[in-house]
């Protein structure tokens, strides 16, 4: 039986198991139970989709993602830096570490309620919803690449 090792917690067996790049740049992974580190830098992905239930830590960093969908519900830490992302959206409930430089970002909005530290750098952002300012300050969110005291409030 031949296995191999991904950046992830979990030995994957590769005879049993597949991940499938389509045309488009989306992705599909074929037999990934009790995958919960998905590592996907550096791989050109453009759509989210088929993320393997039971991920816990999604990273991916540096692809050409432009839009946040799709990210199932226990994930607790997610990296997104250095896409094309413009819209700070559709992110779980669960997620406490949340990476977000390097994007196309003009406002904070829609942080999920449990987020403990948010990246922001290197992104255009001028301002924040105050219901996005209210949750980071009620939990005392660390924020790095930006000061949201000194943002417009809407």
């Amino acid at each position: 039986m031949k296995t191999k090792t991904y950046t992830m917690k979990k030995t994957i067996d590769t005879t049993k198991t597949a991940v499938f790049m389509k045309e488009d740049g989306s992705y599909l992974f074929k037999d990934c139970e009790g995958v919960t580190d998905l590592d996907l830098r550096w791989n050109y992905i453009s759509k989210i989709e088929n993320i393997p239930k039971g991920v816990t830590v999604l990273d991916l960093w540096t692809n050409n993602i432009s839009k946040i969908e799709n990210i199932p519900e226990g994930v607790t830490y997610l990296d997104l830096s250095d896409n094309n992302i413009s819209k700070i959206e559709n992110i779980p409930e669960g997620v406490t570490e949340l990476y977000l430089s390097y994007n196309n970002i003009s406002k904070i909005e829609n942080i999920p309620k449990g987020v403990t530290e948010l990246y922001l750098w290197n992104n255009n952002i001028s301002k924040i919803s105050k219901k996005a300012k209210a949750i980071l300050l009620k939990n005392n969110t660390k924020v790095y690449g930006v000061d949201i005291e000194s943002l417009e409030e809407e």
